[in-house]
């Protein structure tokens, strides 16, 4: 894994690919000018993923932020993007569009998951009011088949006022 200037030059490299090192930043985002939330996997227990971050400046592992079990359902996430340091958005498979805070170590749903109805990848935006997310809508026709719409929606940071942004 490397940092890359706008012009694709390599600045640094944050991991290396020998002993599969890097294959367990599943997902990673840079969250604050220092840290980049990352989600691993453990290389002794196949069921458990983590969120936590790793420090760039010190080069730093810091502990995790929580520790799911449902890697073992095969409810995987899909995305994620830190807030701060104590708030983290994420979505998974089967549970939708959550909110962790890591000071009181809650996740509230912000928009759950179903079979008809799956939220994805997402980012936040700069002023971290707004979210713009990619929802899937699955229209069953008949046991065997159905429909499938995916569209960009924009919503407050709550989950609340959910439009869909219509593209050309």
């Amino acid at each position: 894994m490397f940092v890359i200037d706008l012009n694709g030059n390599v600045q640094d490299s944050i991991c290396t690919v020998r002993f599969g090192y890097c294959s367990i930043w599943n997902i990673s985002s840079w969250s604050e000018p220092d840290r980049i939330l990352r989600q691993t996997g453990s290389s002794t227990v196949r069921e458990e993923m983590e969120f936590s971050f790793y420090n760039y400046t010190t080069k730093q592992e810091e502990p995790a932020l929580f520790t799911s079990t449902e890697y073992k359902n095969r409810q995987f996430f899909v995305d994620h993007k830190a807030f701060s340091r104590t708030r983290v958005f994420y979505t998974m498979i089967n549970k939708g569009l959550v909110d962790f805070d890591a000071n009181s170590n809650t996740h509230r749903i912000l928009k759950s998951d179903c079979h008809d109805q799956r939220y994805g990848f997402f980012t936040i935006s700069p002023d971290k009011n707004r979210i713009i997310i990619e929802r899937e809508d699955n229209t069953f026709v008949s046991e065997c088949l159905f429909n499938q719409k995916k569209a960009l929606y924009l919503m407050n940071l709550d989950g609340s006022n959910e439009q869909e942004i219509v593209l050309p």
